[in-house]
């Protein structure tokens, strides 16, 4: 579209701001898109909004001077636009807020952390009491309540025949389980 289509379409009364609207808005989507390469698309289309405002500005003061093809000062317009917001847009990334004097809200996070602490402390205990067994029977506790293997495995791992290792691991037990009770 040249100027003197534009001047034709006022004259007759018709949307021009339409009809540049719908021909140019591939063109400009394109330099905005170029120029905000790796912006958020709201942050695109709102510079895209603010370059066809301008234009349309530009072109209701300037329409008796406009002279040649529109696409050259639709051009101008765009990149200038497309290069302003991507200064602001950096400028507010580099930008950082303190915060003095005011009480912020607590953010919960989902973590009980008296609740977790008490279920490190009683894992610690309890390995403390595994260890307290000795050999083999530590072993034993561990390869079957830790590392889920059965008493064949266990058998096979620690030289014995898989009804020894359930008869210790019985016995390992139960004096687990008195030395929890002494604590």
């Amino acid at each position: 579209m040249n100027d003197a289509e534009l001047a034709d379409i006022k004259l007759k009364g018709g949307d021009w701001q339409r009809h540049i609207f719908d021909e140019y808005f591939a063109y400009v989507s394109t330099i905005a898109a170029g120029k905000l390469r790796g912006a958020v698309p709201e942050d695109i289309d709102e510079c895209i909004s603010d370059i066809f405002a301008d234009v349309f500005r530009y072109l209701a003061d300037n329409s008796p001077s406009v002279s040649g093809d529109l696409k050259g000062i639709i051009a101008t317009i765009a990149n200038r636009r497309a290069i302003d917001r991507k200064r602001s847009l950096s400028a507010k990334k580099n930008q950082f807020y303190t915060v003095s004097g005011e009480k912020l809200p607590e953010i919960p996070s989902g973590e009980d952390i008296p609740t977790d602490m008490e279920y490190r402390q009683q894992k610690s205990r309890l390995l403390e009491a595994v260890r307290s067994l000795g050999k083999p029977d530590s072993d034993m506790i561990l390869l079957k309540y830790y590392y889920c293997r059965n008493s064949s495995e266990i058998g096979q791992i620690l030289g014995m025949s898989p009804a020894a290792v359930r008869m210790r691991c019985s016995r390992a037990l139960k004096k687990l389980k008195d030395i929890l009770e002494k604590e």
